[in-house]
C-alpha cells in the first residue's frame, strides 16, 4: 500500500471533503457540531464559522456547526493479510500512522495477532503487505 488506507468518517463542507474526527451535540449550546481534521495546507483561520480549534502537527482540528455540513458518510475498509481479512483502521502513534486490523477469524492468532474467540483478534499490520479487498460507503444520519 502506497499510503495507509483505513476506515474513516467524512463530511462535505463548502464543497470539499474532510475527515471527521467525530460528531456530537455541543455541551454549551446543545447544537449538533462536527469535529473535522484540518488538512496540512489549511489553518483554523480558514474556518471563520469554527466554534473551537486545537491540536498541533498532524492532529489539528476545528469544530463547526453541523448545519453547515451538506453530507456525512463513513468508508469501511477491509483488507487481506496472509489470507486473513481484517477491518482496517489507521491510528497515529508516537512514530506516525500505523495500520491496525481487527478480525473474527481465528487464523489471525496463527499469524501472531493477539486476541481470542470471544473478543476477536486485533493488532498492527504491515501496511506494505495488506491488500485492500473491499471498501463500503454508507451515509450517516445528521442531527
Amino acid at each position: 500500500m502506497d499510503t495507509l488506507k483505513g476506515s474513516e468518517m467524512y463530511c462535505l463542507y463548502q464543497g470539499r471533503q474532510y475527515v471527521m474526527r467525530n460528531a456530537y451535540r455541543d455541551r454549551d449550546s446543545g447544537e449538533p457540531v462536527v469535529n473535522i481534521r484540518l488538512p496540512e495546507e489549511l489553518s483554523a483561520e480558514d474556518f471563520p464559522e469554527a466554534l473551537r480549534s486545537g491540536g498541533e502537527g498532524d492532529d489539528r482540528w476545528v469544530v463547526i456547526p453541523e448545519r453547515l455540513v451538506s453530507r456525512e458518510w463513513i468508508k469501511k475498509v477491509h483488507g487481506e493479510w496472509r489470507g486473513v481479512v481484517f477491518f482496517l483502521t489507521v491510528l497515529n502513534d508516537t512514530y506516525g500512522p500505523v495500520l491496525f486490523g481487527t478480525t473474527g477469524d481465528p487464523a489471525a492468532g496463527g499469524l501472531g495477532i493477539p486476541g481470542d474467540q470471544y473478543e476477536g483478534w486485533a493488532g498492527v499490520l504491515p501496511a506494505d503487505e495488506v491488500v485492500v479487498t473491499r471498501v463500503v460507503e454508507r451515509e450517516l444520519p445528521m442531527g
